[in-house]
């Protein structure tokens, strides 16, 4: 069974009309209010803030040690010296 308009008894073109606050279905040859439905609501979006959050920057924690392998090769340094120095002279 064809669907037909209740008020002019033609072939039903449904037309979706736009009323700001709601969305009515009506025939699209005679213009007969079929149905009202309520608007759907959009989804508020919220505001994007400007502030920056500024965080104070983490420091690892740094221990003063010697380095060890320069003061191990001045150490190796003057003792091959001392043993060419004596190899040479005596």
């Amino acid at each position: 069974m064809a669907n037909l308009c209740p008020w002019c008894g033609k072939n039903l073109e449904k037309r979706y009309i736009d009323l700001g606050s709601s969305i009515r279905m009506a025939c699209g040859k005679c213009g007969f209010k079929i149905k009202d439905f309520p608007k759907p609501e959009k989804p508020k979006e919220e505001p994007k803030s400007d502030a920056l959050e500024v965080l104070p920057r983490e420091l690892p924690e740094a221990t003063q040690t010697p380095s060890w392998h320069f003061v191990l090769g001045a150490i190796i340094l003057i003792l091959v010296i001392a043993v060419i120095v004596k190899v040479f002279l005596v």
